[in-house]
């Protein structure tokens, strides 16, 4: 007699099965259980972000957000016009705004992060950071652009010359009321799953 609200994306959200082809991960997933025919679906699709940016007057924005939630969706219904021939079959061509044409790292973070050092105002900056990212697929490749930004030219004269601090995690045995928690040393691990073993930030 319960009710039961669940929230998700099957196809963001499949169920990971160790060693599993496609298709049985798929099988396991929840809409092929018993109860699913059972199940009432409420499909949301109103986007609230494009929207909050409409009511505060940011229709260009928010017009562009619209096209690429709008590309995301058709993708992941394969909707999307497939381009690819022979090795590349299936693939699809990106919008050129996203499709980045350079072939080094120096390139990559002129083109993701040139505009800051030319912003006037320290609240434009702050922005800025806070909507701009690099995803990536390890901790080392984290650690490597994020040491390639914070010492190179991109973000601006000041923040080039800044001192470099370093904050490092704890990699010690804690006592606390008679009981010892152990702790693993992270310092020789960089896994997706655990917290980086130090980072290093400019100061001030």
């Amino acid at each position: 007699g319960k009710v039961v609200v669940l929230g998700g994306d099957f196809r963001q959200c499949l169920p990971v099965i160790k060693r599993a082809s496609r298709p049985e991960v798929v099988s396991a997933a929840l809409s092929r259980a018993s109860f699913w025919p059972g199940v009432k679906v409420l499909r949301l699709h109103q986007n609230m972000r494009v929207a909050t940016m409409r009511q505060g007057g940011d229709e260009n924005r928010a017009h562009q957000l619209q096209q690429w939630s709008d590309l995301l969706k058709r993708i992941g219904e394969g909707q999307e016009q497939r381009v690819g021939e022979g090795p590349y079959a299936g693939w699809i061509s990106l919008p050129p705004k996203v499709n980045f044409q350079g072939k080094t790292p120096e390139e990559f973070l002129t083109h993701a992060y040139g505009r800051y050092s030319r912003l006037s105002s320290s609240d434009q900056k702050t922005q800025f950071l806070k909507e701009t990212a690099i995803l990536t697929t390890t901790n080392a490749l984290a650690d490597s652009i994020n040491e390639r930004l914070l010492t190179g030219p991109y973000l601006g004269p000041e923040m080039e010359a800044a001192e470099i601090k370093t904050y490092r995690s704890v990699d010690t045995l804690i006592q606390w009321k008679k009981r010892t928690s152990s702790m693993t040393t992270t310092k020789s691990t960089s896994t997706p799953s655990k917290p980086l073993a130090s980072l290093s930030i400019p100061s001030g």
